[in-house]
């Protein structure tokens, strides 16, 4: 059974990093309300399965294309498809548009007009592509990367010409180069979600909110049937569409979908949009859509069940530096410093073990507390008065502390020799000032020698699902021979060809580059073939 977990900490603090008590321990954060099962899997499951017409339905509409989310990705699909002249229909499963992409900072943009504005230096497009590929051990898809990088510069000019503002800000973002365009606001909420939705709307778009799709339709081997959908009041609509596009923000909500990724659904903490239950994912799947759910990656962290909201003890306490990471057998893994160079892989590693702890003596927790703010939003929660509460609440048997290693080794069932064998191996390491076992900085290093101990246990944090589903250049759906269905898109976080397993952040805003990318790309390839 997945975890409850109140935690509602911002996306900046998620992605960014920050200096923590001189070690330059990563902050992290999430987005919206985490939560345990609901609702929205059963619905999932249901657009999965749901491929029959209803008995009754209340309204038959047509047009060209239909959009299923109104992300940012939807959003720029529906604003691309008002352009090219298309009768488009964007349903929107929750109450407003935004989704996801509320949160968003900005735009990934190699040379566009403000960095030539602004006097940054000329990027090399091939470099940025290689980065990217050799990060992913050229799993990803070299033409997808080239696609986007050289269709950057003129997305921005078009997010500019439709109404999106940006607050002027371009820079790395904590990465390798200056690529990330901050919208007004610093957030796509206040920068990019209200002007492409108006701009949608002016070219007569038909947005229709609280409408999920529920399955698709599907008849001699092409979607070009439309959707069934719910309405307001619940009742089933037709949507009969020469194409769908499917928009909808990933599976980051969605236990099966999850589960099959190899996630712990024990400890699993979902802190991601509710409404991102891999519906759209389930629908392509249910018409024999190529499953590249394996190839998935996430905004991902590490986390401790049961920190309030706007705790700033998870950035201080999960991402590594001075502490000590072991298994159940006591041993360590992985250089605990990992997440200094890539957030994303700060919990990678621990899908391999099972379940991961954290250990800390209480100089090391102190100094992690105590030290210096992370850049978080005004009436954040005070880390050593959040960590002290789920340290007395010890809410799902996650975190203890103990005089001695043997004891705090019992709590977890960890193997208490392995356990004594690590620290002593570690310590040793400290006081050499180099770690033989996985190469962690020297300036990390700190030995686990002073009473009382603390551990806690490392559960994943999922945000956001990236991927899902196979698709091709133009961002049609691919079924399992590799081959396009008829009629169906994929777009955003649903169809991603840019990543495999990691989310590589050193270039910053890639992923909301490819959602505008995507979902411009769907489009014009649908008036084409129109």
């Amino acid at each position: 059974m997945t975890k409850s977990n109140p935690v509602n900490l911002d996306r900046r603090s998620f992605l960014k990093g920050s200096v923590v008590a001189g070690f330059g321990v990563a902050t992290a954060g999430m987005m919206t309300a985490c939560s345990s099962n609901g609702a929205s899997d059963v619905r999932a499951d249901k657009a999965a399965a749901d491929t029959d017409a209803p008995k009754t339905v209340a309204e038959t509409v047509d047009c060209d294309v239909v959009i299923l989310g109104g992300g940012i990705s939807g959003l720029a699909a529906a604003v691309q498809a008002g352009e090219n002249g298309l009768n488009a229909i964007l349903l929107e499963a929750a109450g407003e548009v935004g989704g996801n992409g509320t949160g968003v900072e900005g735009i990934f943009g190699c040379n566009t007009s403000a960095q030539q504005e602004q006097g940054i230096e000329k990027l090399h497009p091939g470099e940025i592509i290689r980065h990217e590929l050799e990060t992913s051990l050229h799993l990803s898809d070299g033409v997808a990367w080239h696609d986007l990088v050289s269709a950057s510069a003129e997305n921005y000019d078009w997010l500019v010409s439709n109404g999106v503002k940006f607050s002027g800000l371009i820079n790395d973002y904590g990465g390798l180069f200056d690529t990330m365009h901050w919208f007004e606001g610093g957030m796509a909420g206040v920068g990019y979600v209200p002007a492409m939705k108006d701009k949608a709307l002016s070219y007569g778009v038909d947005i229709r909110v609280n409408t999920p799709a529920q399955s698709l339709i599907y008849t001699d081997g092409k979607v070009g049937g439309g959707v069934y959908a719910k309405n307001e009041d619940g009742e089933d609509i037709q949507v009969n569409a020469k194409a769908v596009v499917l928009a909808t923000g990933g599976f980051g909500y969605n236990d099966d979908l999850l589960g099959r990724w190899g996630f712990n659904m024990e400890h699993l903490i979902k802190c991601g949009n509710p409404m991102n239950n891999g519906d759209g994912i389930n629908m392509g799947l249910a018409v024999g859509a190529k499953d590249c759910v394996a190839d998935a990656c996430f905004l991902l962290a590490p986390g401790i069940t049961g920190l309030g909201a706007k705790s700033q003890a998870s950035g201080k306490l999960c991402f590594g530096g001075p502490f000590m990471w072991v298994n159940k057998d006591g041993n360590r893994f992985v250089n605990e410093d990992l997440g200094g160079e890539n957030m994303m892989m700060t919990y990678i590693p621990s899908l391999e073990q099972g379940e991961t702890f954290c250990l800390a003596d209480s100089a090391i927790l102190n100094a992690a507390l105590d030290g210096e703010a992370n850049a978080t939003a005004s009436g954040d929660v005070d880390a050593r008065t959040d960590f002290e509460e789920v340290l007395a609440t010890n809410p799902a048997d996650n975190v203890y502390q103990a005089d001695t290693l043997e004891e705090l080794a019992s709590k977890f069932g960890i193997d208490p020799v392995g356990l004594a064998d690590a620290v002593k191996r570690y310590n040793a390491s400290c006081d050499q000032g180099e770690d033989e076992e996985f190469a962690k900085a020297p300036a990390m290093m700190v030995p686990v020698i002073e009473p009382p101990y603390y551990m806690w246990r490392l559960d994943p944090s999922v945000m956001v699902a990236i991927g899902g589903l196979g698709t091709n250049r133009n961002m049609q759906v691919l079924n399992e021979g590799g081959e396009p269905i008829d009629g169906l898109y994929a777009i955003g976080t649903d169809g991603v060809r840019l990543y495999r397993k990691v989310y590589p952040i050193q270039i910053a805003a890639t992923c909301c580059g490819n959602n505008v990318n995507s979902g411009r790309i769907a489009i014009n390839s649908i008036t084409a073939n129109l």
